[in-house]
């Protein structure tokens, strides 16, 4: 990579820190802002920076709960993720408009933007985000009642992920499905196994957000018996 574009690169990392750092603090119209001026200051020719901005505005107008515009700026942006030489990148485009279409409960169109999602960190040969992708392929098919697809889609993530929190919250997603089949009491085991995980390893965030699961699973149960 010659200096431009790492340059370059630096810049576009710098801008997505500072968006998220705004998006933490509540400030999406600031936010919306600088990109939408960066936006301004591109040509067309430029479609890898292009393409970033939009996945950043994209992502503004999922936080602030605007899925429809979310939507309308990624359509208008299909044609620079098909234009763009970079996996990575185009990878992000389609997840982020994966998630736009499962927000907006277009579930099976959101399959179809994770499988391209799939595809381009393969080209790139991003392993763990492989695993990511398969963990919400199976997310999108247990809501469409796809079980058995959703836990194959499970099995395959495990084999892209090492990082034990990861797999921690590849567990959580199973739990769900478990949930999702009446199978409780596998999903309360399952369920104490990540917990247990997260609180190995420090993952406190994901530690509370998991013991609503897990008090739902132990509900289910206690229910079904």
């Amino acid at each position: 990579m010659n200096d431009t574009k790492q340059a370059i690169v630096k810049e576009a990392e710098f801008m997505a820190t500072l968006v998220d750092d705004l998006l933490k603090e509540g400030r999406i119209d600031e936010a919306r802002e600088m990109v939408q001026g960066e936006i301004q200051t591109l040509t067309y020719e430029r479609v890898n920076e292009l393409l970033r901005c939009k996945n950043l505005l994209c992502k503004i107008e999922r936080t602030a709960n605007n899925f429809q515009r979310a939507l309308e700026i990624h359509i208008d942006a299909y044609p620079l993720a098909n234009l763009s030489d970079n996996h990575t990148l185009k990878a992000r485009f389609h997840i982020g408009l994966a998630t736009t279409y499962d927000e907006l409960g277009y579930s099976d169109k959101a399959l179809i933007e994770y499988e391209a999602a799939r595809f381009h960190y393969n080209e790139a040969g991003c392993r763990e985000e492989v695993g990511l992708i398969e963990n919400s392929l199976a997310v999108v098919l247990s809501k469409l009642g796809r079980t058995e697809e959703a836990f194959i889609h499970l099995e395959a993530a495990r084999t892209h992920i090492d990082e034990p929190v990861v797999l921690a919250q590849i567990g959580v997603t199973e739990v769900e499905v478990y949930l999702r089949t009446g199978e409780s009491d596998k999903a309360i085991h399952l369920m104490l196994e990540c917990v247990r995980t997260y609180e190995k390893y420090g993952a406190k965030h994901l530690f509370d957000k998991s013991m609503d699961t897990l008090i739902k699973a132990a509900t289910d149960y206690k229910v079904s018996r």
